[in-house]
């Protein structure tokens, strides 16, 4: 069983994710001191580190997380398994029980998990229909989406953060093996009101907090002030003025931890130095916000919507798949589940 944060680790207030990864060399990470300094001390962006998974088989991982422990900070939802893949970027693997082990007892309460990243989303639109055996009961269909998650748990160690990328939270927080739930916002997701509705709801309900992460993509693009072409560039993807309401919707939305995707910095190499990009600024900025006007407190939700646990609901049409109005990937909606997002248009119009 994980004991999910509370307030009183983080210090009573929100903190901020960042540097989504570390530099590798014939097998070591190398400038790591460095680039924590930049990205924690001289800049200030958060002292929430979101690094991805090719550190876990670093020859220097110890040396790397001692250091992030004498600095207080957190390690948290190492990113990059996706379930099916070869060896890659994104790739399929297993957290060995050693490097487990080390994280939690170097770390502590500061090692935030794995990573189970818009898994439910790659679920529902690329494997729900292939399952066997075919069944129109609701019931044998969210047994078919607990194996199928109990294997992605078993291979990553069941210590995980969910970045969810549809509303199946609930399924996953009730295993009790996550330390947070949150979502990436902006992208071709849902709609960032109607997505919180549902993180904090299945937060609320099985005692784990919740993260907000507001993304450089959109569903044409994306933003980048290091790398220009066709779907790439400083003018591309997610609009600054929408990054920075995501970013303050998450903390008032009681978010234990924020911060956007990526892109905070200038690439040294083309001429800023290592200079804070207009998304690094914004995130800077909300840093020094929240640390003068300390949390939000507890958001006031005195109203709440009940489904079925085995309903296996979601948005009528999605990122994932070109069919409408499904529920567990490919069984069409029924008169109650009309009903409940008939509901949601009511809370949230337009959404």
């Amino acid at each position: 069983m994980v004991h999910p944060p509370d307030w009183k680790l983080f210090g009573n207030h929100t903190h901020f994710a960042t540097m989504r990864g570390f530099g590798m060399q014939d097998g070591r990470i190398v400038r790591y001191k460095e680039d924590l300094d930049t990205y924690t001390r001289t800049y200030a962006l958060g002292d929430v580190v979101w690094p991805f998974h090719n550190v876990l088989n670093a020859q220097n991982l110890e040396e790397v997380v001692d250091e992030l422990r004498r600095r207080d900070l957190f390690m948290f939802d190492v990113w990059g398994y996706v379930p099916g893949s070869g060896e890659g970027d994104w790739e399929q693997f297993t957290v060995s029980p050693q490097v487990a082990e080390l994280l939690c007892t170097h770390l502590g309460d500061r090692w935030l998990g794995m990573d189970n990243g818009e898994q439910d989303g790659r679920y529902i639109g690329g494997y729900a229909s292939q399952v066997f055996p075919v069944s129109a009961d609701r019931k044998q269909r969210y047994f078919h989406f607990q194996r199928y998650f109990e294997r992605l748990a078993d291979d990553l160690g069941n210590r995980l953060a969910t970045l969810v990328s549809l509303n199946y939270g609930h399924y996953f927080l009730k295993e009790g093996i996550y330390t947070l739930i949150g979502a990436e916002t902006a992208q071709a997701l849902p709609n960032s009101q109607v997505y919180y509705s549902f993180i904090r709801g299945a937060g609320k309900q099985y005692g784990v907090p919740w993260f907000g992460n507001a993304s450089v993509y959109n569903r044409w693009s994306n933003k980048s002030y290091n790398r220009t072409g066709d779907t790439v560039g400083p003018t591309k993807g997610t609009s600054l003025s929408l990054m920075k309401r995501l970013l303050y919707s998450h903390i008032l939305y009681n978010s234990m931890v924020v911060g956007f995707e990526a892109e905070w910095l200038y690439d040294a190499k083309i001429g800023h130095g290592n200079a804070l990009t207009p998304i690094g600024r914004i995130q800077q900025s909300a840093v020094r916000w929240t640390n003068e006007h300390g949390m939000p407190g507890v958001l006031y939700t005195p109203v709440a919507i009940m489904l079925d646990f085995f309903a296996g609901w979601t948005f009528p049409r999605h990122l994932y798949t070109g069919e409408v109005y499904r529920v567990w990937g490919s069984l069409p909606y029924r008169a109650g589940d009309f009903l409940t997002d008939e509901i949601l248009r009511t809370l949230y119009p337009g959404h």
